[in-house]
């Protein structure tokens, strides 16, 4: 069974509307997302939100088109500026790809905002944008949201 997290506490009291669509299957990677969620004690859901709304849960998606010439990688979406911090931890970043590897780093990522700015929508903004840069509310977490409140009520 799984814990009650921080997260679905905060955001259920946050979130008041709900969007529901048809009969909803075990999503791609669930165990990977429990698992994460476990060992960061995030919300599981809420890295599903993320990796949904980042990549529609694509192992092998990649985003080159940031501003800053950096690229993400993976389900979740990881940044290149962490790439040297994760060449500590791994060999080949084409470990990104593996869906497990990178929903750990996409928990590991959140976790770091978490503990800067709390279980808010401030710190799933700073998972987007940085530390410096993360809002209460953006497009970003609105998109979050959205993702977030078609799964916060089903049982994978």
């Amino acid at each position: 069974m799984l814990k009650k997290y921080a997260f679905t506490a905060v955001f259920g009291v946050l979130l008041t509307s709900s969007l529901t669509y048809g009969e909803v299957d075990t999503p791609a990677y669930w165990e990977y997302f429990v698992e994460a969620g476990e060992r960061y004690s995030l919300d599981p859901k809420i890295l599903l939100a993320i990796g949904m709304t980042e990549s529609s849960l694509k192992p092998h998606a990649i985003n080159k088109d940031n501003r800053n010439k950096s690229i993400d990688v993976g389900i979740m979406q990881i940044n290149s500026w962490w790439f040297k911090t994760l060449k500590k931890h791994t060999e080949d970043l084409n470990n990104l790809y593996d869906p497990r590897f990178n929903i750990h780093v996409g928990a590991w990522v959140l976790k770091q905002c978490t503990n800067r700015y709390g279980v808010t929508w401030k710190a799933v903004d700073c998972y987007n944008k940085g530390e410096n840069n993360a809002k209460n509310i953006s497009s970003y977490v609105r998109m979050v949201n959205k993702s977030y409140m078609k799964i916060k009520d089903k049982n994978f």
